[in-house]
């Protein structure tokens, strides 16, 4: 059995997908496998996948109708035979020691996931414009914190974690819900975090390029972020409730910072119905009985303070 199964869902990335394949077959530790499915390309992406597995018979290619990236990760979890997971977009790169260092630490049986950091870089030129690290990285025990903050967004780069192909089964897959939207990893990786031990560390392996053609971070487009973030963090609330627990002053902190931030943005995008909704949602978590202490009322308060633009809106 292989360490590293490494996962693509390959879908029209020609301008990008030959840099991907170098930094695979550059890697410095050979104990990998790279199951890449294409989910229907219509460029010619699905023949520079084709040609690597002829020339690496530890690449293996398959093909499926185009469904969306979810599924076609699900369906590379269930060829992949590696121990562990690491699931790697056609249109990022991992530099060449990666595999090879994250071989070093990953040996603690008590942990489900590590991750690390990784690198913003410019899509045409794949010059670093920003290093990013998870949040709680310095904590002696970050599980607490990435409970509070996993919640309401992605805490890393899905390309620097890897996770224990034994627990991927059931709703510990991808949400092919999710398919059409955006923020799918928001709830792949909290119902992982919601319920398994995490390592954090301080390998920054990936690189990941922002905003490429076909991307589908779609940040300048309210409606459709809006599908995605609306129904994974629900999604994710549902989740944790199902498990029997209450939020947490963290949990609804981070989850009312997301809405609100989102709220502004729709706002200044001239998107009113989105605008409204989010402040909608954000003052519903702002008035559950968590908010006890003096400090949170006081947060509560002027949080509510800053909503009364769109409740006045609503109300007309």
């Amino acid at each position: 059995m292989k360490i590293f199964s490494i996962i693509t869902p390959l879908y029209n990335k020609e301008n990008f997908f030959r840099d991907t394949v170098s930094s695979v077959l550059g890697q410095t530790c050979a104990d990998w496998e790279w199951i890449i499915v294409d989910d229907g390309s219509t460029d010619t992406s699905s023949v520079i996948a084709q040609e690597a597995a002829v020339k690496d018979s530890r690449i293996q290619y398959f093909s499926q109708e185009n469904s969306g990236p979810s599924t076609a990760r699900n369906h590379g979890i269930k060829e992949a035979t590696g121990e562990w997971l690491l699931f790697l977009d056609a249109d990022d790169m991992i530099e060449p020691d990666y595999l090879k260092k994250l071989s070093e630490i990953c040996s603690d049986s008590n942990v489900a996931i590590h991750a690390g950091g990784w690198m913003e870089v410019d899509p045409d030129y794949g010059n670093t414009v920003k290093i990013n690290w998870p949040p709680s990285l310095k904590e002696p025990d970050p599980n607490p914190k990435l409970k509070d903050t996993s919640i309401a967004y992605a805490p890393w780069h899905p390309a620097s974690a890897i996770v224990r192909r034994s627990i991927l089964h059931g709703t510990k897959l991808w949400d092919e819900t999710m398919n059409r939207l955006v923020t799918e990893d928001t709830v792949f990786w909290w119902r992982l975090i919601a319920q398994y031990n995490v390592s954090l560390h301080p390998i920054c392996g990936v690189r990941y390029r922002r905003g490429t053609e076909g991307c589908r971070d779609q940040f300048r487009n309210p409606l459709k972020w809006s599908e995605g973030l609306f129904y994974a963090l629900q999604s994710n609330i549902d989740f944790w409730n199902n498990l029997g627990n209450r939020l947490t002053a963290g949990q609804v902190a981070n989850l009312v910072r997301v809405y609100s931030n989102f709220g502004e943005e729709a706002q200044k995008a001239g998107a009113d119905a989105i605008d409204i909704e989010s402040y909608y949602r954000a003052d519903q978590l702002l008035s559950t009985g968590i908010w006890l202490s003096p400090a949170a009322w006081c947060r509560r308060l002027l949080g509510s303070k800053k909503f009364q633009t769109w409740k006045s809106k609503l109300v007309s």
